[in-house]
């Protein structure tokens, strides 16, 4: 290990997520990068939350994070949505019936420094909200609900506080794996070249299309595609004419045509996410293409693992996997300028800073940073 990353590693690893004593950190730079990061902070069946909030972390260009404050008052901040218009951040908390009778959504503030003031909060109709996703002139806001079979679309105010909600959406189906008993919607998207919003039920091998019209959100004339059963879809990445989906069950992606006028899916391929002759767990989590659309990247929770597939016009081709340095990676951030990739690590292991190659779309780890039970991570660039 050179010197160099050995002051980075010690850099990282000198500071905790934990409630920082922000009189004692030094005052944030104009402009300088910040990443939010959402948490667990609540013992649950599937994991033992220990974090104290949504916390901001001041990034530098060669990947190292600084605590800068920690907003507390919310219950498993798990998945996070940032809108640079309006200066907000919105958070589902993802809570079952042993908080209260339905999961919650949460409206901030970014303030300077990325200090976060909570404006307001909304039911999410449903338990367990998973997935929070702002439409690209941040009116709305899309929420699923991975228990309660809902989804939720909630119009945002000037200031970025969160409205009633304008529709909830149920869902129906299953699948014939153990955890398809019933609808369980991971992720809803909405495609960055058009009206339309893609909505991943893990529970129904479904991957269903909405029309924004209106304030509404409008079964498209395709209302739905399948995947093969007991894949399990969970978050998906946009390309030019093509939409990613993972696939949390069968530990692969699937690659479909997309046309933006109509909304249509058409399925072109299934990859494996696994290197050939593994069979210990596996639960594929989280999936982004790099800022110059040549690579793709899915996240392997069991396996620990970036899978790295290179992006051609005949598919997707697998070039190999990284490790992450912990256990469970759960979401992962591509930096806009693509030269890096900060990793989640769910259950051990912090926040991981892999420098990524643009030529090879290779990884290379370079540092982490002790932060317990992080789940999702946002870029916001100070303006």
């Amino acid at each position: 290990m050179t010197k160099s990353l050995m002051a980075m590693g010690s850099l990282l690893l000198m500071y905790g997520c934990g409630q920082p004593d922000v009189s004692e950190q030094p005052p944030p730079r104009p402009g300088k990068a910040v990443i939010f990061a959402g948490t667990y902070t609540k013992a649950e069946p599937h994991v033992d939350g220990q974090a104290q909030g949504i916390y901001t972390l001041l990034a530098a260009p060669d990947g190292a994070l600084q605590p800068q404050d920690t907003a507390t008052g919310i219950i498993n901040p798990s998945y996070l949505a940032v809108g640079e218009k309006k200066k907000v951040l919105i958070a589902v908390s993802e809570t079952g019936g042993d908080v209260d009778t339905t999961g919650y959504v949460y409206a901030y503030r970014i303030g300077p420094g990325g200090a976060l003031e909570l404006l307001n909060r909304q039911p999410s109709y449903g338990f367990a909200p998973c997935y929070v996703a702002l439409s690209a002139d941040e009116a709305f806001a899309g929420v699923v609900n991975y228990a309660g079979a809902t989804a939720v679309l909630y119009p945002l105010g000037e200031d970025g506080s969160l409205g009633p909600a304008a529709q909830v959406l149920e869902l129906e189906g299953n699948g014939p794996h153990p955890e398809q008993d019933s609808p369980h919607a991971h992720s809803l998207h909405p495609a960055p070249d058009g009206p339309f919003w893609y909505l991943a039920d893990k529970g129904s091998d479904k991957v269903l299309a909405y029309r924004l019209e209106g304030g509404q959100l409008l079964p498209a004339e395709q209302a739905f595609v399948k995947l093969p059963p007991g894949a399990g879809p969970r978050h998906m990445a946009f390309g030019p004419g093509r939409l990613y989906v993972v696939n949390e069950l069968s530990s692969t992606v699937t690659v479909f045509a997309r046309d933006s006028l109509s909304g249509e899916l058409s399925a072109l391929q299934d990859i494996e996410a696994l290197p050939e002759g593994y069979d210990g767990f596996n639960a594929c989590a989280d999936i982004h293409l790099s800022p110059d659309g040549r690579y793709l990247y899915a996240s392997n929770r069991g396996h620990n693992s970036l899978a790295i597939y290179e992006v051609g016009t005949a598919g997707l081709k697998l070039l190999g996997f990284q490790p992450t340095g912990g256990d469970f990676p759960r979401s992962f951030l591509i930096s806009p300028d693509g030269s890096g990739v900060w990793v989640a690590n769910q259950n051990a292991g912090g926040i991981h800073y892999l420098e990524r190659h643009a030529e090879t779309g290779l990884l290379t780890p370079k540092g982490s940073f002790s932060c317990t039970t992080p789940v999702c991570l946002k870029y916001y660039q100070p303006q």
